[in-house]
């Protein structure tokens, strides 16, 4: 008897193994980045080990009936894609291992210090940019940013880019409103534009703006995700679904195995590449060969 109730002891406290344990995919909206993520990540693992939830909207009562789903199925491990999936798992589930990924400064939204919250940054580490910034413009002194954001948000990057030989050149605003006053801080003072990750300017008219700016000046705009199609920016430095989906599965098979992720936020080792041959054709630049190390695409 003794014996009977150890087993069952134990078979309830040891890890499962891999194919006997049930994950549950929640992705904020049903976009295509989301869902290429997802279904990367599907691959990876299994389809018979995931279950993916959508809600179908972002609004109140679809989010709680996806988690109340989620809570019947009792999965052992929740992945959450995209910032409202990330931040309703974690509120929901606080002791359930959450992975969390396409998330954008993960730690304003306090998904970073739980014991059991880990991601993978949306945003390539400070020392990753400034190598591509050196790849992708390799006559270049001076890096212009516009932030609304404190100068801690941006520091590291500076620091890094000094060790690549690169000035990074910030012009503080307010809000996208004060676009047009930042830009001309920067005029004649900066070699490039990096358009940065600031909440404030992730949107169509923020972006209209820079581009605008840009092509007048005839500078290249380095923008942080991946190009949608030709005539938008000179290269976009992201992070793909893919290279998500694949440092995510290492943090999701650590937490399976009862290990512990030494970092509670991590990045990934590459980043993808997107490069507008006709924008530097018509600013004068020429394209760089791939290094190699990052995926690269070219919209001619």
């Amino acid at each position: 008897m003794k014996r009977w109730l150890l087993g069952v002891l134990l078979f309830f406290l040891c890890p499962l193994p891999v194919d006997a344990v049930e994950l549950a995919i929640f992705i904020s909206k049903d976009i295509v980045m989301y869902r290429e993520a997802a279904s990367a990540l599907e691959k990876q693992l299994g389809a018979d080990k995931a279950k993916i939830y959508i809600p179908g909207s972002e609004d109140h009562p679809a989010i709680e009936t996806v988690l109340r789903q989620i809570e019947a199925d009792r999965p052992a491990l929740i992945v959450a894609i995209g910032s409202k999936a990330a931040v309703e798992s974690a509120r929901k589930f606080p002791d359930t291992p959450i992975v969390y990924t396409m998330v954008v400064y993960p730690e304003r939204l306090g998904l970073v210090g739980h014991p059991n919250l880990f991601g993978v940054s949306w945003l390539p580490s400070p020392g990753l940019l400034a190598e591509k910034f050196r790849l992708l413009l390799p006559q270049a002194r001076r890096i212009g940013m516009l932030s609304s954001l404190p100068e801690a948000s941006w520091a590291q990057l500076s620091r890094q880019c000094e060790n690549q030989g690169l000035d990074l050149i910030v012009a503080q605003i307010e809000d996208n409103s004060e676009l047009p006053q930042g830009l001309r801080k920067l005029a004649h003072k900066v070699d490039a534009l990096w358009m940065g990750s600031d909440p404030s300017l992730a949107n169509e008219s923020s972006f209209n703006i820079l581009r605008t700016y840009a092509l007048q000046n005839r500078l290249p705009l380095l923008v942080p995700f991946r190009l949608p199609g030709p005539d938008k920016a000179f290269a976009g430095i992201s992070i793909s679904p893919e290279l998500t989906a694949l440092a995510a599965r290492q943090l999701i098979l650590q937490l399976l195995k009862g290990a512990h992720p030494k970092e509670p936020l991590v990045f990934t080792r590459d980043v993808e590449l997107t490069l507008d041959r006709g924008i530097a054709k018509s600013i004068g630049l020429s394209l760089p060969r791939p290094d190699g190390s990052s995926a690269a695409k070219t919209h001619e």
